[in-house]
C-alpha cells in the first residue's frame, strides 16, 4: 500500500509569489508612510529651545507624530504639526498641535 502525498503544482508558485509580495511591501512601507503623511497634509517639526533668549533650532522633520515624539530627547525639545501647502497667518497662532515641554519625565530625571 503506497500512501504518498503530493503537493499541488501551483502551491510552490503561490507561496513564492506571496513571499515576493511580502518582501516588496516590507521594502516600500517607509515610502508608503511618507506618501500617506504628505497626502494627509501635515508634517511634524521637532525643535529645541537654546539659550535664555528663547531662540530655537530645528532638530528634524517627521511624517508621523510618534516619530516626532521619539526624536524629542531632552526637556527643551518640542514638536508641532505644520500644514502643507497652506500659508500661515503673520499674527501668532493660538492652539494647534504644539507640545512643550514634551517629556516631563525627562526633566524629573527619569531618562
Amino acid at each position: 500500500m503506497d500512501v504518498s502525498f503530493h503537493l499541488p503544482t501551483w502551491l510552490p508558485w503561490f507561496a513564492l509569489n506571496l513571499a515576493g509580495l511580502a518582501i516588496v511591501f516590507f521594502l516600500l512601507r517607509g515610502t508608503l508612510r511618507r506618501i500617506l503623511a504628505v497626502r494627509a497634509g501635515r508634517l511634524y517639526l521637532v525643535g529645541r529651545v537654546v539659550g535664555r533668549a528663547m531662540a530655537w533650532d530645528v532638530q528634524g522633520v517627521f511624517t508621523s507624530k510618534e516619530a516626532a515624539i521619539e526624536a524629542c530627547r531632552k526637556p527643551n525639545y518640542f514638536y508641532f504639526a505644520l500644514p502643507l501647502d497652506q500659508e500661515l497667518p503673520e499674527e501668532p497662532v493660538e492652539g494647534g498641535e504644539f507640545c512643550f515641554p514634551l517629556k516631563p519625565e525627562i526633566s524629573k530625571g527619569g531618562n
